[in-house]
Order: structure tokens, then C-alpha cells, then sequence
């Protein structure tokens, strides 16, 4: 699964959960590998994130068969 947008300059990841097998970053975008699920089941993971400022955020997530969520965050105090 990789995060990408504004996610790794405006936050920081405090915990993933289940805990991935791997995390990488490159070019801005993290890639959290996760153990591949079945085929048609529910998979769930946890992200908690404090943001580092306040401000209007992009952020993206991009899954292994290239499923794209996009979701925008303000975050004020």
C-alpha cells in the first residue's frame, strides 16, 4: 500500500496496525507491504498520525492492484 500526497511532510506516523512486514520511502511516497490477503476478503489497517502543523491536506492511498483512495484533511487546532 503506498501513502503518498501530503502525508509524509505533514505528519508523523505514530503507529500501523497490523505491523507491516516492510516500509520504505521513495520519492515521497511511503510503501507499507503487508501480507497479501485473500482474494474478495476484508483486510483492515489502523494508520495513527499527529500532524506536525495545521493547514489543508492531500493525501492519497494506492493499493497493490492500483485501487485509489483520495481524502483531504484540514487540521486545526
Amino acid at each position: 500500500m503506498d501513502l503518498g500526497g501530503d502525508f509524509l511532510q505533514n505528519y508523523t506516523l505514530s503507529s500501523v496496525q497490523p505491523p507491516p512486514e516492510s516500509a520504505t520511502i521513495q520519492n515521497g511516497v511511503l510503501t507499507l507491504t503487508q501480507p497479501v490477503v485473500q482474494k474478495d476478503s476484508r483486510y483492515s489497517l489502523y494508520i495513527t498520525a499527529k500532524p506536525e502543523h495545521m493547514g489543508y491536506f492531500s493525501n492519497s492511498l494506492v493499493s497493490l492492484d492500483n485501487q485509489a483512495l483520495s481524502f483531504n484533511q484540514l487540521v486545526y487546532p
